[in-house]
């Protein structure tokens, strides 16, 4: 088993201290991001999130120090945060993706995910079927279209 690497070692994109070139950073994430091990749609959502977030950090004071150091990372990942709730009017899992994405590309740079406390989402129950929705899944089920074997015996008891 290979041994572990010291914390500052650990990643091979971990840039300077100092060195923000915040737009740099994003383009090689983006770039790595497509040879990453994760679903086409969860790579397009967490380029086009990254991205945002490149932007949105871009100029803004402390901008190198949020991609080299944890602090300002946390700092940065907050305001983000902050800006996509209050500014865009985000809803909490919208926001919730966005802090994953930016999780996401702080681990790529070698600093680990932002302590950030995630948005909490609303627990609904799932909608019930109406009068007319139970009959024609009713329907469906004695056709054998749609439900296999078990599960079709079940709705039928259920809708009745």
């Amino acid at each position: 088993m290979a041994a572990s690497q010291p914390a500052k070692s650990a990643s091979t994109n971990r840039r300077a201290r100092g060195d923000g070139d915040v737009a740099d950073a994003a383009a090689r994430y983006a770039e790595d991001l497509q040879r990453a091990p994760l679903a086409m749609r969860t790579r397009e959502a967490y380029g086009s999130h990254v991205a945002a977030y490149g932007r949105w950090l871009t100029g803004r004071p402390g901008a190198a120090a949020a991609i080299a150091e944890p602090r300002a990372r946390d700092h940065a990942a907050r305001e983000f945060k902050r800006f996509l709730k209050l500014e865009q009017a985000w809803k909490p899992a919208s926001v919730n993706l966005a802090l994953a994405a930016v999780d996401h590309f702080n681990r790529f740079l070698g600093l680990g995910p932002a302590i950030v406390t995630r948005e909490p989402l609303a627990q609904t129950a799932p909608r019930a079927l109406s009068e007319d929705e139970q009959r024609a899944l009713l329907r469906a089920t004695e056709d054998g279209k749609c439900v296999p074997g078990s599960l079709q015996v079940a709705v039928r008891q259920l809708c009745r």
